[in-house]
């Protein structure tokens, strides 16, 4: 039998000549798709908070230093990628003032909505419920938030192309 996902299939296509057109386009889009994500996340963080019920945080950790420890090995592999950004120093004004610059940046800035995601996560819905396969969706479906759940999943389709597409730039 033959599987194949022809919606992801496409996104690959279209992300493959969109890089082969060129750079500035590429940048264009990537710029396009960090700002639609990042309208998204503000979004789902800023509903999210007036959801908080602190009672949530209690214990803090609750599967302790080795549950944190298992968290820390799941966001490790969201941060691998970021490299990626190396391979357009040629593209770069001053690439050794902004190539470090914005590696950091972009390091600390992720950083930073992976706390507050956690927290209003986490804050939302106790801790034990969040072992399902979609626990961002699940929080807000649980709230009966169910609009936020596309919005959600738009957000996941857009952050895998985005993820193709610095791929995509760094193979050459």
């Amino acid at each position: 039998h033959l599987v194949a996902n022809i919606p992801a299939f496409g996104i690959v296509v279209l992300i493959t000549v969109l890089v082969y057109i060129g750079i500035k386009e590429t940048k264009n889009a990537g710029n396009i798709m960090v700002l639609l994500k990042l309208v998204i996340l503000l979004v789902v963080i800023g509903v999210g908070a007036f959801y908080v019920q602190p009672k949530n945080w209690s214990p803090f950790a609750p599967h302790g230093l080795s549950g944190v420890l298992k968290g820390v090995s799941g966001v490790f592999f969201a941060y691998i990628g970021f490299d990626a950004i190396s391979t357009t120093a040629e593209e770069c004004k001053n690439p050794r003032r902004d190539l470090p610059l914005s590696m950091i940046l972009v390091l600390v800035i992720t950083t930073v909505i992976y706390i507050v995601m956690s927290l209003v996560l986490t804050g939302m819905v106790p801790s034990s419920q969040l072992g399902v396969a979609d626990p961002l969706a699940f929080a807000f479906q649980n709230l009966h938030l169910n609009w936020l759940s596309g919005f959600i999943a738009l957000g996941a389709v857009i952050a895998m192309a985005g993820v193709i597409l610095v791929f995509q730039v760094g193979q050459p």
